[in-house]
């Protein structure tokens, strides 16, 4: 026996709508961004928190919810500044790592 989920208001009671709330506009704040270096202090501190943490861009990109474009600044950032390495496999590791 199929049933059907298509209710409209006026096959409601009368009292069960007025006991039903309006709905309220939700206030929602914009946030900023968070900063390039703000991202690459958080990647940082995982790569110290797991020493042996070797990823793709790929990889890093889904671990921390980034897209390509900034993945990708911050992964360079962390290897100029020393902090990281490409492997010849193309994955990231610590500099101390190895």
């Amino acid at each position: 026996m199929a049933v059907n989920w298509n209710i409209s208001k006026s096959d409601l009671p009368v009292d069960l709508l007025a006991r039903v709330p309006k709905a309220r506009a939700l206030k929602v704040r914009a946030r900023s961004a968070p900063s390039l270096e703000t991202i690459a202090q958080r990647v940082r501190a995982e790569y110290l928190e797991m020493p042996g943490l070797n990823l793709t861009r790929e990889q890093a990109r889904c671990l921390w919810g980034l897209d390509a474009e900034t993945c990708d600044q911050v992964l360079e950032y962390l290897v100029d500044s020393g902090f990281l390495v490409c492997t010849r496999h193309d994955s990231y590791v610590r500099a101390d790592a190895g």
